[in-house]
């Protein structure tokens, strides 16, 4: 025995020499590999026990709910105290949500306690108003509003996102349920438009954009709702509260672009763009159909805060965005923004003669500072703006009724003349417009093409009418062939101030006014004018074909010409 145990001390001292050295072998700090009985970590991904684990805690939750509500509709408990308890019932499971959360682990676990505290205590605080008429309709909106953001911190503390989600979309659609069972709408709209304001943070912190969206849509459509209510009569709802209603969406949704776009600089998106559209035209087109026809001082002061709005837009286009240079962006939709709200306020306030001359004005202001300030969008806003001002100085429905011979043409006013002269003031200057960049330049040259085509067909109108006058036919056989010459005679005009240098859109022109004097043969003359007026329609609308291509572009015209 004393050999055996010798023996075995022997070898248990091998064994630790070996051991240490194998230890002193070891690089320092080297990881030791795991064995095959280490426990092995947990999967990353919960499996189906786990799933079914809390899928069974969630109805077993919901099972108390609903004997709650057994109790309740029994009557052995009041629907006060059944409402109190069952809404304490719900906090209860989302403060589980906010500590069982901790661990990431642990997260869908918090994600469970909070869907479960979601469609407990928002059902039950809409059956509270509209089943047990327990609550008012505005104490019902104001807990669900509560519920929401209470359950949207916790998200927002624990990155659930999911959690986030149905709490955003259950609450929305009782907001909805309220206003219809209800049909007190206004406190719906408080509760989207707060939840709203909560989504709003939580994306900004979390990059859950895609939940701005459900809140801002649904706040539209109730604030439509309302502006329907309260422009109706009798109105069915408070002039002063909706209009208070739409100035929180308009200031709200506004305000957060601009603080994105301005103030963090960042690139502008598009749930920036739509949202504010929408909030600007429900908000300042419901306040106008309230307003217009009770008080003419209160469309004038909705004009004034669009018309801020619209200084504020161009201001932020040119004086804030564009000197960055990293607005390519956000410069021309801030500039569209501006001249939509200019468009809006003159047409609140301004018509005839006043809408006319003012536009006019403006069209000059804007093309004159396109090239200063290298935003060759604003030749574009200038067209719309001289276009509409023609448009109420009936200079375009003037013309185009001449142009289709529609008796009698009307007389042609000064402050036409006025507003003609300011259309090719616009032409002549926004055809000098030159920039860099290609597609800018693709801009002005739309505008000034469009403008052009218009002065073209203002002028040549007036020809026609001065031609008939002259000859004293204004029969249709005549005014057909009278149409036929003078744009031909107004190819060659255009050909010879293009010829100038000073209009680089002039060649498009010549070839539209060409092409029109084609159609006037072929589809008018030729059926209603007499052989010598074809004859000599015939002739001017060649010769001008031959000249008018020869005049505008002369390189161009004498390679043409070169024998083959």
């Amino acid at each position: 025995m004393s050999d055996r145990l010798s023996d075995i001390e022997g070898r248990v001292q091998q064994l630790e020499e070996i051991v240490r050295e194998l230890r002193a072998a070891a690089l320092p700090g080297q990881a030791v590999a795991p064995t095959a009985s280490a426990v092995a970590p947990p999967s990353a991904h919960p499996d189906s026990v786990v799933w079914l684990t809390l899928v069974g805690r969630s109805l077993m939750a919901f099972g108390g709910a609903f004997l709650l509500r057994a109790l309740t509709e029994s009557g052995r408990l009041p629907a006060a105290g059944g409402v109190i308890v069952g809404l304490g019932y719900a906090l209860a499971w989302l403060g589980a949500a906010e500590m069982a959360a901790t661990e990431d682990r642990r997260r869908l676990s918090g994600a469970f306690h909070g869907l479960t505290a979601v469609l407990i205590g928002v059902p039950l605080l809409l059956e509270a108003a509209t089943r047990f008429q327990f609550l008012s309709p505005e104490t019902s909106a104001a807990a669900i509003a509560v519920l929401a953001l209470l359950t949207l911190a916790v998200a927002w503390h624990r990155h659930l996102h999911s959690l986030a989600a149905v709490a955003t979309v259950a609450s929305i659609l009782a907001a909805l349920v309220l206003a219809a069972r209800t049909g007190r709408p206004v406190p719906a709209t408080a509760t989207v438009l707060a939840i709203g304001a909560g989504v709003m943070i939580l994306s900004e912190f979390r990059g859950w954009r895609w939940l701005q969206w459900p809140p801002a849509l649904a706040a539209d459509v109730l604030v439509v709702a309302l502006t329907t209510r309260a422009a109706a009569a009798p109105p069915l709802e408070d002039a002063r509260t909706v209009l208070a209603i739409q100035a929180i969406l308009v200031g709200a949704y506004t305000a957060v672009a601009v603080w994105r776009t301005a103030w963090r600089r960042d690139p502008i998106r598009p749930f920036d763009v739509v949202q504010t559209v929408l909030a600007l035209m429900i908000g300042f087109g419901g306040a106008w159909a309230i307003v217009r026809g009770q008080s003419p001082t209160a469309v004038v002061v909705l004009a004034g805060a669009l018309a801020l709005l619209a200084i504020g837009a161009y201001g932020a286009a040119l004086r804030v965005f564009a000197p960055r240079q990293d607005g390519s962006k956000t410069v021309p939709i801030y500039l569209m923004f501006g001249m939509s709200l200019v468009l809006a306020a003159g047409l609140l306030v301004l018509e005839g003669q006043w809408l006319a001359g003012s536009f006019g004005l403006l069209s000059i202001v804007l093309v004159a500072a396109a090239r200063p300030l290298e935003q060759p969008l604003l030749v574009l806003q200038a067209a719309i703006v001289c276009l509409i001002a023609a448009e109420s100085a009936s200079l375009l429905g003037g013309a185009a009724a001449v142009w289709m011979n529609v008796p009698p043409w009307p007389a042609v006013s000064w402050l036409a003349m006025v507003v003609l002269v300011i259309l090719v003031a616009d032409f002549v200057i926004g055809s000098r417009e030159v920039v860099p960049d290609r597609a800018d330049r693709v801009v002005a040259l739309a505008a000034t093409l469009v403008l052009g085509a218009v002065v073209v067909f203002v002028v040549g109108a007036w020809l026609v009418r001065v031609t008939a006058a002259v000859s004293g036919e204004v029969n249709r056989d005549s005014v057909a062939s009278i149409r036929a010459m003078a744009l031909a005679v107004l190819a060659l005009i255009v050909a010879v101030t293009g010829r100038w240098g000073m209009f680089p859109s002039a060649r498009w022109i010549v070839y539209l006014v060409l092409v029109a004097g084609g159609l006037e043969l072929v589809i008018d003359d030729l059926s209603h004018s007499t052989a010598a007026k074809l004859f000599l329609d015939f002739a001017v609308y060649g010769a001008a074909l031959i000249l008018a291509p020869r005049i505008v572009a002369p390189s161009i015209a004498r390679q043409a010409a070169q024998p083959l």
